[in-house]
């Protein structure tokens, strides 16, 4: 009777004895002892009863989510990337990271190409067909405009300090 109640249990809780119980969302399925898959980006083999997984592909750059965005080249199963950087939506050239890349169809404008933004921008004004693509405004300060600006501000200061100080009524 024993025996009857321990197989049992080995066949509920395992399957088949000598398999391992794999679980895909919803879905539940059994591996065969010593059986390799590859599960994603992950090296999978049922070993006594036990799922153990590689933990990922063996390279320098793995598959990350930032990779997404800056990886220029994939190996074949897209789990490591070959090669990192830009690709110009103008020229649709590879460029790596620190190079200077065109932005716009006349070359006016070029960016650095970066791992997670665009990078410093700059302008050839000197260029052909470049001259008025920027126009910058120049802040000028006048005395009038500081003190107007310094007069705002010490009201707003009165104004704020009056809520938490009480001044006294002078009557």
């Amino acid at each position: 009777m024993l025996l009857f109640v321990v197989s049992i249990f080995m066949l509920g809780s395992y399957g088949v004895l000598g398999q391992c119980e794999d679980r895909d969302f919803d879905e539940m399925f059994f591996r065969d002892e010593g059986q390799t898959w590859i599960q994603g980006c992950d090296v999978c083999v049922c070993k006594n009863t036990k799922i153990t997984c590689s933990g990922g592909p063996k390279c320098t750059m793995p598959f990350s989510e930032d990779l997404k965005r800056t990886c220029l080249r994939w190996t074949d199963d897209k789990c490591c990337c070959l090669k990192e950087g830009c690709r110009s939506e103008v020229d649709h050239k590879e460029y790596n990271f620190g190079d200077f890349m065109p932005m716009d169809q006349n070359g006016c404008k070029t960016c650095r190409c970066e791992a997670h933004s665009r990078g410093i921008c700059k302008y050839d004004m000197a260029k052909a067909g470049c001259s008025g693509v920027v126009k910058r405004k120049s802040l000028r300060f006048t005395s009038q405009s500081v003190n107007s600006w310094m007069l705002f501000l010490i009201v707003v200061n009165i104004l704020c300090w009056s809520e938490f100080v009480k001044f006294p009524d002078l009557k």
